[in-house]
C-alpha cells in the first residue's frame, strides 16, 4: 500500500523535493524595511517555486548565521556561529526529511531557498553529508543588490512589505542631512555607517553604545566594497534612496525563476 502511494506522489510532480526557505529574523535593515526582510522574500519565493512544480514547502528554517562573524551581532540580533548554525539547521531538517520518507519510501531532495547572503554556500553539501539526501541552495542574484540598498528597497515595495511612514521618513531625512540618515539608520547601502567613515561611525556608536560595546570601525572594514563607496557618495550628493518597484519585480521573478530551476533540475 505504501509503496502504491509513493508511485501516485510522485506522478503528482516533484512531490519528493521538499523546499524550505531561510533568512535572518531579525537583521537590521534601516527604517523602511523589517526585521525578517530577508526571510519574507525567501518565503514568499519558495511558496511561489513550489505551487508552480507540485513540490513541498515544507517549512521556514528560523536559524541564520553570517559569514563576517562575530561582527553581525552589530546588526543581527539572530546572528548564531556558524557551527550552532549548521548543527540547529540539521536539526531542523532530520525529523522533516525522515518523515517524507517515511511516506513515499524513498529520501527526498531539499531545496533551500535563502533570503540572506551571509549564509554559507557550503550549507548544501553540509545537509547532503550529515543526511543523505541531495540538497540544493539558492540564493538572490546580483539583482538584489547589497544590503538595505535601492535594489532591497525597491523589491519590499513591489512585494508591499516595509513601512511607508518608515521610508518618507528616511528619504525626508536624507534630504535634510544624508550624513544624519546613514548614523540613524547605518545598516543602509550595505551597511555603510559602520565602515565609512570615522565621524559617521562615531556617531552610530553613541546612538547604539549595546551593540557596538568592544567594536571600531577597522572591524567592520572587511564590508568596504569599491561599489559601495561609490553609492554611498552618491547618496550623500542625491540625498535619496532610488525607488524602483519594477526593477524589484524583475528580481524577485528572477528569484522564483531560479527557485524553480533548481527543484526541476
Amino acid at each position: 500500500m505504501k509503496d502504491a502511494y509513493g508511485e501516485m506522489l510522485r506522478e503528482l510532480g516533484h512531490t519528493e523535493t521538499l523546499v524550505f526557505s531561510m533568512g535572518n529574523e531579525s537583521e537590521c535593515h534601516g527604517g523602511a524595511l523589517y526585521e525578517d526582510t530577508d526571510s519574507y522574500v525567501a518565503t514568499s519565493a519558495a511558496i511561489e517555486a513550489a505551487e508552480k512544480t507540485g513540490a513541498r514547502y515544507a517549512g521556514r528554517i528560523p536559524y541564520t548565521t553570517d559569514r563576517v562573524g562575530e561582527a553581525a551581532r552589530a546588526w543581527m540580533p539572530a546572528y548564531l556561529p556558524v557551527e550552532d548554525f549548521y548543527s540547529s539547521t540539521l536539526g531542523f531538517l532530520k525529523p522533516i526529511v525522515e518523515y517524507y520518507q517515511g511516506i513515499s519510501g524513498r529520501k527526498p531532495e531539499v531545496v533551500i531557498v535563502a533570503g540572506h547572503g551571509g549564509i554559507p554556500r557550503e550549507l548544501e553539501t553540509v545537509i547532503h553529508e550529515a543526511l543523505g539526501v541531495d540538497a540544493k541552495c539558492v540564493f538572490p542574484g546580483a539583482d538584489f543588490g547589497m544590503h538595505a540598498g535601492d535594489e532591497e528597497h525597491s523589491l519590499m515595495v513591489y512585494l508591499d512589505y516595509f513601512s511607508k511612514e518608515g521610508l518618507d521618513e528616511v528619504q525626508e531625512t536624507a534630504q535634510r542631512e544624508p550624513r544624519e540618515a546613514l548614523a540613524r539608520w547605518p545598516q543602509l547601502f550595505g551597511l555603510s555607517g559602520y565602515w565609512y567613515d570615522e565621524g559617521i561611525f562615531d556617531e552610530v556608536k553613541k546612538r547604539h553604545p549595546y551593540a557596538l560595546d568592544g567594536f571600531d570601525i577597522d572591524d567592520f572594514q572587511m564590508l568596504r566594497r569599491p561599489g559601495k563607496v561609490e553609492r554611498v557618495e552618491a547618496f550623500l550628493q542625491d540625498k535619496n534612496l532610488r525607488i524602483d518597484a519594477q526593477k524589484g519585480q524583475k528580481a524577485y521573478e528572477g528569484f522564483v525563476s531560479d527557485v524553480v530551476k533548481a527543484i526541476e533540475s
